[in-house]
């Protein structure tokens, strides 16, 4: 889990690919009004155990998670909660998943957030596709 934190350490701080000028937003108003450095992450993967590690690591950093199982399911939380995610983390390893499509859908959304996609070892041809669809970053699985 020790590779994992840093993969989450990263991607909430700035990407390596991208430098820190590219960091995730993580400043957000409390109810009080008062500033506090809390990221609001939606994490979509069809692997249960990999959503739980996930939730975990980034917890352990300070900051809330969303989860998602499906595409859809996460296009749902993210049409509800659009105005406080602040980056989501996608899961496109599995055979079925949407890839650019779900990029697409969040476009349609007139979404800014960063999207960073996951992908299996050996399927790094999934994330250059989602990197040119527009996606933020890549990490390569398995991140524990």
């Amino acid at each position: 889990q020790a590779f994992l934190k840093e993969d989450v350490q990263s991607f909430l701080a700035g990407s390596r690919h991208h430098g820190p000028q590219a960091g995730i937003s993580t400043k957000r108003q409390n109810e009080s009004g008062s500033s506090n450095l809390t990221a609001e992450i939606l994490v979509i993967d069809d692997d249960a155990t990999q959503r739980r590690a996930l939730k975990a690591a980034i917890e352990g950093l300070g900051h809330a998670v969303h989860v998602a199982d499906s595409d859809q399911a996460g296009l749902e939380i993210f049409r509800r909660l659009r105005d406080q995610i602040s980056a989501v983390l996608v899961d496109l390893s599995a055979p079925d998943r949407l890839g650019s499509a779900f990029l697409r859908a969040l476009g349609d959304l007139h979404a800014s957030v960063p999207v960073i996609v996951q992908t299996s070892e050996g399927a790094t041809h999934h994330a250059v596709e989602a990197m040119r669809a527009g996606a933020f970053d890549f990490l390569v699985k398995p991140c524990s």
